[in-house]
């Protein structure tokens, strides 16, 4: 794990595609699916997944389209418990449409394009980033997938609203 940015009470790591399951509370067993996928690769690719794969994560899943030159991306599939906490949903949202709902942009940008580009695991947690939902915890997990092996054509995010200040 490597500590990347600590910054308005959030709190930004990367991790290799191999880390411990156990290091991820909240997340062990998704971690294990994606982990399984990689077949001998750095990470896996959106084919490699089957709807069945995340029984119970459904509505706590966005599936993001990742684009190059310049880095956007659009969400693909927001789950129906994430569009809940949200408020709306964000499916079809790029990065410019979340970006302006999001409180604080820059260091997430960044952060994201990083782990695109490098294929590794992110958590961030802290106060919820959405505009008006600040009061609320949540941890997300972004794990990469990739077509050509070389960086990210896609993510899962997975979103959980944390109790008190447990992560």
């Amino acid at each position: 794990m490597s500590l990347w940015k600590q910054q308005n009470g959030w709190r930004y790591e990367c991790f290799e595609p191999d880390a411990d399951p156990s290091s991820f509370p909240h997340f062990e067993d998704l971690v294990r699916l994606w982990q399984s996928k990689r077949q001998g690769r750095r990470v896996p690719s959106k084919a490699d997944f089957d709807f069945y794969d995340f029984k119970g994560w459904h509505g706590w899943l966005v599936l993001y389209d990742v684009q190059w030159d310049p880095f956007d991306y659009v969400v693909r599939l927001s789950g129906t418990k994430v569009d809940e906490l949200y408020g709306f949903t964000a499916t079809g949202f790029d990065r410019g449409k979340m970006n302006e709902v999001y409180e604080e942009t820059a260091v997430r940008d960044e952060f994201d394009e990083m782990n695109c580009r490098n294929l590794t695991i992110s958590r961030i947690s802290g106060p919820l980033n959405i505009k008006g939902k600040g009061f609320k915890r949540v941890v997300y997990l972004e794990l990469p997938l990739s077509e050509d092996g070389e960086r990210a054509s896609a993510t899962i995010e997975a979103v959980v609203p944390l109790k008190g200040d447990a992560e």
